[in-house]
């Protein structure tokens, strides 16, 4: 793998390489350290001392004996998705997942993965190139949002906070329900 790991340490690698291996056999030859690494840069503070808790408490565990554990589902879950999102570290020059598993309608075969909402940057190719990680957009970090705000995108415009009480007021509806304020 040629991109550098933000989160994860040596040691942390091999703590999340070994499950993905246990739980999702041949899931190693597309990078799934790089993405799990990628989705930990963008969790808060407080999920990612957990996740990275999880990750060290089955480092060299017996997962027969933690299966059903929240440690064991909770690193499951990063490792499945690392592997079934068809994410395939760049540099590397493999298939993914829905190759593997013969996901070939023809929605999903008009699909080019783009992981830079990540901070995953390649070239033209994933598969072929190199890459380096980016910086995450602060738009998309979850603490540029008010904690309470839902988002949404209004039929004629730009996204905006969607107002929490609608008693007495008049407008048009967004796209997701809310009443955007009259022009």
């Amino acid at each position: 793998m040629s991109a550098p790991l933000r989160i994860l340490d040596d040691r942390g690698a091999g703590a999340v390489a070994r499950p993905c291996e246990a739980i999702v056999p041949g899931s190693g030859r597309v990078g799934p350290v790089l993405y799990v690494d990628a989705l930990l840069a963008r969790m808060d503070d407080g999920g990612r001392a957990a996740a990275l808790a999880a990750i060290e408490a089955l480092d060299r565990a017996d997962l027969a004996t933690q299966a059903g554990t929240p440690d064991f589902l909770l690193v499951r879950a990063l490792v499945i998705e690392a592997y079934h999102s068809d994410f395939v570290a760049p540099g590397l020059d493999t298939h993914g997942a829905y190759a593997e598993i013969d996901f070939n309608s023809p929605l999903a075969e008009r699909v080019r993965e783009d992981w830079s909402y990540l901070g995953i940057v390649a070239g033209a190719s994933a598969r072929t190139s190199s890459s380096a990680l980016a910086p995450v957009p602060a738009l998309l970090a979850p603490s540029s949002r008010s904690a309470g705000a839902t988002w949404c995108r209004s039929s004629s415009g730009p996204i905006r906070p969607r107002p929490t009480s609608h008693a007495g007021k008049r407008g048009r509806r967004t796209a997701c329900g809310g009443r955007s304020a009259s022009p």
